[in-house]
């Protein structure tokens, strides 16, 4: 499957969506899907880890796609770190903050080299579970 969600770790503090090989916006909404029922389960923000280290390219209509995305985000969606964006995503995602100012402050983000640095700085941010 190209796009995978599930919860990072046990304490249900981050949520990792993984993009791997060739996928689709269908296939990301899907997997967006997923990860809104995660967040349905508890009662408190949560970091979130896409990972796009193993994904071969972004499908066309990137922005847009995007934006669609954010004006979904879930309510108890927190920080979001991006792994393995290439150059053509930063690219992409610097064009779009400018276009979409207000969506971009929203989607609250930033970039990681590695899963394992996204962990240990949503692992700052969300140490537990706090209820909202």
């Amino acid at each position: 499957m190209p796009v995978t969600v599930e919860w990072d770790n046990a304490e249900k503090t981050i949520v990792r969506m993984e993009m791997v090989g060739t996928w689709t916006w269908d296939e990301a909404y899907a997997g967006a899907e997923r990860g809104y029922a995660l967040l349905e389960e508890v009662d408190y923000e949560v970091g979130i880890i896409i990972d796009f280290s193993r994904g071969t390219r972004l499908p066309p209509n990137a922005i847009t796609s995007a934006r669609h995305m954010i004006s979904r985000r879930h309510p108890r969606t927190g920080l979001t770190v991006f792994v393995g964006a290439n150059d053509l995503f930063m690219a992409l995602w610097n064009t779009f903050s400018k276009v979409y100012a207000l969506f971009a402050r929203k989607q609250n983000s930033i970039f990681a080299d590695s899963v394992e640095q996204a962990r240990e700085i949503l692992a700052r941010m969300y140490p537990r579970a706090q209820t909202l």
